[in-house]
């Protein structure tokens, strides 16, 4: 078994749970981890830099979590290196997968709902097309595509699990910039804070990726409830004992907006808010997971009730 991406976020979900299949474990990481058991071996890669040196041998699943997230692109710079990390990252890890005497049974691509291009819509399903414009949402198709060419020259089965927001201890990303901005009060609604959005639990995706090893197919997990941001705002803040905060109307927020984009126009990128996070704050943006739940018997669960484990302990 070799996982990439195990010192990231999810990847440390991940890694436990593949450890609990008894199965030894080959990470890959940017960071040094401790091996969960002495047949286990971690690899230090920058996939952004380099292959690594896999060397495996015998049947063998792989798992491509590593990937650049959480950020927008602002300078060329910046938009080059979601495709150094995202898209030749993947080729790299797929060029490692081939070091070696290795049978590869089964590979999984940790993706993304960016790889649409949407900002708003329900239902959406895994047939949508993916017409992703912006460097982190191009960048996962080109990674998409080439595990498709990788997997299919070798008659590999490819099981692509695309994610929404992912919820867990410590998150970063979006969650973790609203759970700081609560905690110091700064923290300030759009309208009336309506625009739903689909999240899943990190601990959910974990426990799934076993079935997913050897599969074939493409599939979206969510937790099915799709809260609005009032929702997420409240549940958080009552763990945070904090206040309910003031809220901007639509109109001044629009306003607002139409400042920030000017700003970002002339180079200035430190304003907080624009028409990007206006229009995600304001539009429905929820994904359907009955493939996963018919296929899968992906049973997940609802992220809200349970939102306290996002400051805690979650496994």
């Amino acid at each position: 078994m070799v996982l990439s991406g195990a010192s990231g976020f999810l990847g440390g979900y991940l890694r436990h749970a593949l450890a609990r299949e008894g199965l030894p474990l080959v990470t890959v990481g940017r960071r040094s981890i401790a091996p969960s058991s002495p047949r286990d071996r971690h690899i230090s890669c920058d996939l952004g830099k380099s292959a690594p040196e896999l060397a495996l041998s015998g049947a063998v699943y792989a798992v491509h979590n590593a990937g650049l997230a959480h950020r927008r692109a602002h300078s060329d710079a910046e938009r080059a290196a979601f495709f150094e990390i995202n898209r030749e990252g993947t080729r790299r890890f797929l060029a490692g997968l081939d070091t070696g005497q290795a049978r590869v049974c089964g590979l999984v691509l940790i993706s993304t709902v960016a790889v649409y291009g949407l900002e708003e819509g329900r239902g959406i399903d895994e047939d949508q097309s993916l017409e992703a414009d912006d460097p982190y949402g191009r960048s996962k198709c080109e990674a998409e595509r080439l595990a498709a060419e990788w997997a299919g020259a070798r008659d590999v089965p490819l099981c692509i699990l695309r994610l929404p927001l992912v919820a867990g201890t410590r998150p970063p990303g979006n969650l973790g910039a609203m759970i700081r901005a609560i905690r110091r009060g700064y923290y300030l609604r759009i309208g009336a804070g309506s625009g739903r959005r689909s999240w899943v639990w990190a601990a959910d995706v974990a426990a799934l990726l076993p079935r997913a090893l050897g599969r074939a197919g493409v599939y979206h997990l969510t937790d099915g409830a799709h809260p609005d941001f009032l929702e997420i705002e409240t549940a958080l803040r009552a763990h945070l004992a904090k206040p309910r905060g003031l809220a901007l109307p639509g109109g001044p927020a629009r306003m607002l907006a139409k400042l920030g984009d000017g700003l970002h126009r002339l180079g200035v990128h430190r304003f907080p808010f624009d028409g990007h996070r206006l229009r995600k704050m304001e539009a429905h943006l929820v994904f359907s997971d009955a493939r996963a739940r018919h296929e899968l018997a992906w049973q997940p669960r609802e992220v809200l009730p349970h939102v306290a484990q996002v400051f805690g302990d979650d496994e």
